[in-house]
């Protein structure tokens, strides 16, 4: 999937916050806390859809998912 390359890219840039939302798994993870020498994010959370996902500063609001859905 193309998320990984973009992940690093984003990271690097020092984009506070990177989204992925996966249909085919029905997963959420928020990234944040871009580390910018080594183009990671340190903090990773995953939330299934349904769930209410908090988005950190600078966002700091919550993505409501419960309607989403998932490729099958």
């Amino acid at each position: 999937m193309d998320h990984h390359d973009k992940r690093e890219l984003y990271a690097r840039g020092s984009i506070p916050v990177y989204l992925v939302v996966d249909p085919t798994t029905g997963m959420s993870t928020v990234h944040s806390r871009p580390d910018v020498g080594a183009g990671r994010y340190l903090e990773p959370a995953d939330h299934p859809f349904g769930e209410a996902v908090p988005l950190p500063h600078p966002i700091s609001r919550p993505l409501v998912t419960d309607r989403f859905r998932r490729y099958t």
